[in-house]
C-alpha cells in the first residue's frame, strides 16, 4: 500500500465513492445532422418563481427593521430637534419591509403536489351513440267529403261561445269541435264513428239551445244559402248587401243565425240607419239625411206612460205632426215628402221620459207575410196579389189603416174605427199599408 493512502481510500479525502464507469461515446452522425433524440415525454419545466410573500420572509423583514425603528424612537425621545433623522430611519425601515415582502420565493422540490384539475371531458368521438330517431307518423289521409260537410255544419251553427255561456253548452260545442279535428287526422275507417259522436254533440247543443224543432217536411225545399245544409225549416226576411229585402227558405241553423243578427243590429244585411238620437224629455234636434230625395222612415220609441208627440219640419208652414199618442209608444212613421232637406230632418219631440228616434231607409219595413201583429203605428209591405186583408183590433182606442204610395206619400184610408173590431179590407194586390193604432192589432192576408 502506498504512503498516504488507507485501505478504505486516500488520506484526507474521506470515503469517496468509486469512480463511475465511463459513458458511452455519442453516436456518429453524417455531416451536420444532429443525433436523433429517443422519443419520450419531455422533462417538466422548472417552476416559475412565485411572487406571493412567504410568512417567514415577512417575519424576518419585521425583525430586521425592528432595530432601526427602536433607534428612531430613542432619537425622537432623547433629541427632539433631530426629527429629520428619525423620519429617515422610518423610511429605511419601510423600504426594508417592502423589499422583503416582494422578494420572490422559489417552490421547494419534493413539496406537496399541486391539486389536480378537473377530469378531462369525454371526447365526442367516444361518447355513446345517439338513440335512433322516432319514426315519422303515417301521412294524413285526404279529407273525406263527410268531414268537409260536418265542418260546414259547424260553421253555419248559430252558437257563439261567450263568457256567460252555460257549462253544458260549452262542453257539447267543444266535443263537436274535437270530433271534427279528430276526423281530419283519423283513418278512413274511423271517420264515420268520430263524426257520429260529433253529430250527437251538436244534437245535444241544439236541445240545450231550444233548436230541436220538428223535422222539416219531406217535400221542403233545400236551404236557400247552401243546399248542403239540408231542407229548409223556416221562412225569414233577408236582404243582400245594398239590395231589397225578400223572403227566403232557410235551414234551422241559418234561421237562428239571422234572428240573432236582427236582434243585435236590426234586419240582417239591411241598409243601416242614417242617424239616431236618444233623449229624455222635450227636445228639438236634427237628424242627418242621405242627401237625396229617397223616402225615409222614422222609428220612435218611448217607454213613459204619458202622451208623446213628434213634430217634423221647420217653420210655420213646414211643420207636420207625425205622432201624438199616449205611451208606451213604439212606432214606425213615414216622413212626408219635403219635410227632410239636405241639411237634415228637424224634429220637435215632446215627451216626459226617455225616448229614441231613428231615421231609417224604406227597406226597414216589415213584411206582412201570412200575418203580422203589433202595438202602435207601423208600416208593412204586402207582396202577394190577394185582394183581401182582415184587421183584428183590440182595445178601446181608435185605429186606422191607410194605403201608402211607393214614395210613402199617404194614400186613401182603407178602414178606421174605435174599440175592438174585425174589419175586412180591400187592397190592390202588392202595396204598402200603414197601421195607426194605440192598442194591439193583427193583420191577416187571405192569400195564406
Amino acid at each position: 500500500m502506498e504512503q498516504g493512502q488507507r485501505w478504505w481510500g486516500p488520506v484526507g479525502r474521506g470515503t469517496e465513492p468509486p469512480p463511475s464507469p465511463p459513458s458511452p461515446p455519442p453516436p456518429r452522425t453524417r455531416g451536420n445532422r444532429r443525433p436523433k433524440t429517443p422519443a419520450g415525454p419531455r422533462p417538466a419545466a422548472p417552476p416559475a418563481p412565485s411572487r406571493t410573500p412567504h410568512p417567514g420572509t415577512l417575519r424576518r423583514a419585521l425583525l430586521l427593521g425592528a432595530a432601526p425603528l427602536a433607534l428612531a424612537l430613542a432619537a425622537v425621545l432623547l433629541a427632539p430637534g433631530r426629527w429629520e433623522a428619525a423620519l429617515g430611519l422610518l423610511a429605511v425601515y419601510a423600504a426594508t419591509c417592502v423589499a422583503a415582502a416582494n422578494r420572490p420565493v422559489r417552490a421547494r422540490t419534493g413539496g406537496t403536489p399541486e391539486h389536480p384539475g378537473p377530469p378531462p371531458l369525454p371526447s365526442p368521438r367516444t361518447a355513446e351513440p345517439h338513440p335512433t330517431a322516432t319514426p315519422l307518423p303515417a301521412p294524413r289521409p285526404a279529407h273525406d267529403p263527410a268531414v268537409t260537410t260536418f265542418g260546414l255544419l259547424l260553421q253555419a251553427h248559430p252558437f257563439v261561445p261567450a263568457p256567460g255561456s252555460p257549462y253544458q253548452e260549452l262542453a257539447a260545442w267543444s266535443r263537436a269541435l274535437e270530433a271534427y279535428d279528430e276526423a281530419g287526422r283519423a283513418g278512413t275507417e274511423q271517420v264515420p264513428g268520430i263524426l257520429a259522436e260529433g253529430r250527437a254533440a251538436l244534437t245535444t247543443l241544439d236541445r240545450l239551445l231550444g233548436l230541436d224543432a220538428p223535422a222539416p217536411a219531406p217535400d221542403a225545399p233545400d236551404c236557400f244559402f247552401d243546399p248542403r245544409h239540408g231542407p229548409a225549416a223556416a221562412a225569414v226576411r233577408w236582404a243582400p248587401p245594398h239590395g231589397a229585402a225578400r223572403t227566403v227558405e232557410v235551414c234551422r241553423a241559418d234561421a237562428t243565425r239571422l234572428a240573432d243578427a236582427e236582434a243585435a243590429t236590426g234586419p240582417a244585411h239591411a241598409p243601416p240607419a242614417y242617424d239616431s238620437c236618444h233623449g229624455n224629455g222635450a227636445l228639438r234636434l236634427t237628424l242627418r239625411t242621405p242627401g237625396d230625395a229617397a223616402p225615409l222612415l222614422l222609428a220612435f220609441t218611448c217607454d213613459t206612460p204619458r202622451t208623446a208627440e213628434v213634430i217634423a219640419g221647420s217653420g210655420r208652414r213646414g211643420r207636420v205632426r207625425l205622432l201624438r199618442q199616449q205611451g208606451p209608444v213604439g212606432a214606425v212613421l213615414p216622413v212626408p215628402r219635403g219635410t227632410a232637406t239636405a241639411a237634415g230632418l228637424a224634429l220637435d219631440i215632446r215627451a216626459s221620459g226617455p225616448w229614441t228616434a231613428t231615421l231609417l231607409a224604406t227597406a226597414h219595413t216589415r213584411d206582412l207575410g201570412p200575418s203580422a201583429e203589433g202595438t202602435g203605428p207601423d208600416i208593412l209591405t204586402k207582396e202577394t196579389r190577394s185582394r183581401l186583408v182582415v184587421l183584428h183590433h183590440q182595445g178601446p182606442g181608435p185605429f186606422r189603416v191607410r194605403r201608402l204610395y211607393r214614395d210613402f206619400r199617404p194614400g186613401p184610408v182603407l178602414a178606421e174605427g174605435t174599440g175592438a173590431a174585425r174589419v175586412e179590407l180591400g187592397v190592390p194586390g202588392v202595396c204598402l199599408l200603414q197601421v195607426e193604432a194605440a192598442g194591439g192589432w193583427r193583420l191577416v192576408d187571405t192569400a195564406a
